[in-house]
């Protein structure tokens, strides 16, 4: 008798464990998603995060490569460069704001709204 006992304490011991360590959508990275804006002067800006990570920058009118990207604030606040100038990103997962050189090299920031 104790052995059976013993024997489902492990198998229920081993089933949470494995059922624990399964992700779920809970565990999902809060700031995944697309965020873009434009001012009203028609400037553009969106940009993608992936797992956390920004993966897409839209800005002026085209798409860019991010370069040199640290990552802040659990990953709210973005810092990189394009085209070797300095960017920044802040998110919120509804909103955002990106500031980046604009056509005439001087900071433009945009409000952007999560997709």
């Amino acid at each position: 008798m104790a052995t059976s006992s013993l024997r489902r304490l492990a198998l229920a011991a081993t089933a949470v464990g494995l059922f624990g360590a399964l992700p779920s959508a809970a565990d999902a990275a809060p700031l995944d998603g697309q965020w873009g804006g434009a001012n009203a002067q028609g400037f553009t800006a969106q940009i993608g995060m992936t797992d956390g990570k920004l993966t897409d920058v839209y800005w002026a009118d085209d798409y860019r490569t991010p370069e040199d990207i640290r990552y802040s604030n659990g990953g709210a606040r973005i810092e990189f460069t394009l085209d070797g100038k300095k960017a920044t990103v802040t998110l919120t997962p509804t909103t955002g704001k990106m500031t980046a050189p604009g056509l005439d090299g001087r900071p433009l920031t945009i409000d952007m709204k999560k997709d």
